[in-house]
């Protein structure tokens, strides 16, 4: 295969297996499993090729998927026939940027959870993909209106709560290109009938746009919400039934436009998908559902017939953090007790990296503590479901000296960095090695209420990475050897200073510190651009 053109290395540009992407240090392979479910077999394999056809190290991108960094064109080859022979591999180039799907990672552990969502999120994928049989024309035996719940009825907030989980159901012994399964199988409840009429299925993948992307949200204790998605299903109780919420990306937020039987989430997400396509048809411009106004929102869904939702869904928005406490809210490192003396461990790879050697080593670990499958979530987390409770200290203690984060308060949570140089063939600043650097020195970051976006350039291509307990407060965007500091967490703001890695590490510890006894996160809003140039600057008295 020939290198990718100058024009693949545009922001954008999103790498597959048999569409990789071009960078300072080789080619990035990135591998979409499903549901991020990673048995530790193929853990195992999946470290074995990064360290024999790449560079030995691994990213863990924020919507779960693997990447194989430092690839040759002579290792290529090689690599992708290997990765086939283990069923890592999809069909085309179009079958795998179908499979942009991001679920709920822990849905057999987590008592809250209403649906499996690893076998929802293969029954989407199989329908994006345009597997199996149906009418020719999608378009074609709509369903009728459904009746949306009536407001108040459904599980509130205090029914849900956070962990201990749940003992893990025996787990079939995976095979990667296992039968995608329909709908009806992943229900933990008996589903509704079905409107739709023979299905909408089949006549191959729907040509997306690649950054295209869809969430399913098993409706338990890990909320998505904070996780941008153009289409996002979330299930919900209805009158004792599982009912999917959708959810379609807006300027303003998430637009909850209807609800759907668990058994249709498949033929309704292709239909949206079709929809879509014939709406970029008509502009070319459009690429994304945030582009879409209210009216052309409501236009993708005129065949659906949808019923709107009318407040029913219990926090259908994001909530702050203090009210997600015992709701739902993003994962935390750390030790969650599961029931009958187990837990799962939850992991997180600093800044999304790992080596070969580190990824082995928790394949080997999970495999002689008999845990059969990791489990890669958003956050660039790793979970670890099934531990023996009286093990599981002893085992985080093993993870931490290998190198992952495994203390919620690690400064390193509350930063975000993109590869930076000489990784990146755009970055102008090492911007992971001066993140670690800058951890080290602002212990107090994880504590001081805001995050930090360290960027090796102007770009800004892990600002997506942005959901979680730390939203950015400042970015750092290396430019001419220097870093300009900006408000908030895009990289076009108004430079504040511009000054060394030294010098943001040390400024930023100041500030960590200040911000933390003054009342966090409104303390750095507090500060002028005067007042807050100032903190990096270092006092003699």
């Amino acid at each position: 295969m020939s290198a990718a053109t100058d024009a693949d290395r545009r922001r954008g540009w999103c790498p597959g297996a048999l569409r990789p992407m071009a960078t300072g240090d080789g080619l990035i392979v990135r591998l979409r499993l499903t549901a991020g479910f990673l048995p530790v077999g193929t853990a195992r394999l999946i470290a074995d090729l990064a360290a024999r056809h790449g560079n030995g190290l691994i990213d863990l991108s924020s919507r779960a998927n693997l990447q194989l960094r430092g690839v040759t064109e002579a290792s290529l080859g090689p690599l992708l026939d290997e990765l086939a022979q283990a069923g890592l591999l999809d069909e085309s180039p179009a079958h795998e940027a179908a499979r942009n799907v991001l679920a709920s990672p822990l849905s057999d552990c987590d008592p809250t959870a209403l649906c499996d969502a690893r076998r929802a999120a293969r029954a989407l994928e199989a329908a994006l993909m345009g597997q199996g049989e149906g009418v020719s024309d999608p378009r074609r035996g709509l369903p009728p209106p459904l009746t949306p719940p009536r407001k108040g009825e459904g599980r509130g907030a205090g029914e849900i709560s956070s962990p201990p989980f749940v003992r893990l159901e025996a787990e079939p012994k995976p095979t990667v290109n296992e039968p995608r399964p329909t709908a009806v199988e992943y229900s933990r409840h008996q589903p509704l009938p079905s409107p739709l009429r023979g299905g909408v299925r089949g006549g191959g993948p729907l040509a997306l746009p690649a950054k295209f992307s869809w969430i399913v949200d098993d409706g338990g204790a890990l909320a998505l919400d904070q996780i941008a998605a153009d289409v996002r299903f979330r299930a919900f109780i209805h009158d004792g039934e599982a009912l999917w919420a959708i959810g379609l990306d807006a300027r303003e937020g998430i637009d909850w436009v209807g609800a759907c039987p668990l058994v249709d989430m498949p033929d309704v997400a292709r239909l949206i998908g079709c929809a879509f396509v014939e709406a970029m048809a008509r502009d070319p411009g459009l690429r994304r559902m945030r582009q879409c106004d209210a009216a052309a929102r409501r236009a993708l869904l005129d065949g659906l017939k949808l019923e709107p939702l009318r407040g029913f869904l219990p926090h259908p928005d994001p909530l702050p953090t203090g009210e997600r406490v015992g709701v739902r809210g993003p994962a935390t490192v750390g030790i969650h007790p599961m029931a009958q003396d187990r837990a799962v461990l939850t992991l997180a790879a600093p800044f999304g990296r790992m080596a070969a050697r580190q990824l082995a080593l928790i394949a080997d670990m999970a495999e002689g503590d008999n845990s059969g499958a990791l489990r890669l979530g958003p956050w660039r987390q790793i979970h670890w479901p099934g531990v023996a409770a009286e093990r599981a200290a002893a085992l985080m203690g093993r993870a931490a000296a290998a190198g992952f984060i495994t203390d919620p308060d690690d400064a390193r949570l509350a930063i975000i960095a993109c590869p930076g140089a000489p990784a990146c063939a755009s970055g102008e600043m090492p911007a992971q090695a001066d993140a670690a650097r800058i951890a080290a020195a602002a212990r107090d970051l994880a504590g001081a209420g805001f995050g930090l976006h360290v960027s090796g350039c102007v770009k800004g291509c892990a600002a997506k990475a942005t959901a979680g307990r730390h939203p950015p407060g400042l970015t750092l965007v290396g430019a001419g050897g220097r870093y300009e500091v900006m408000r908030g967490g895009v990289t076009h703001a108004r430079p504040i200073v511009a000054l060394g890695a030294a010098e943001a590490a040390e400024g930023l510890a100041r500030l960590a510190a200040h911000c933390r006894a003054q009342g966090g996160a409104a303390a750095l809003a507090a500060l002028d651009d005067r007042e807050l140039a100032g903190m990096f600057v270092a006092s003699d008295g």
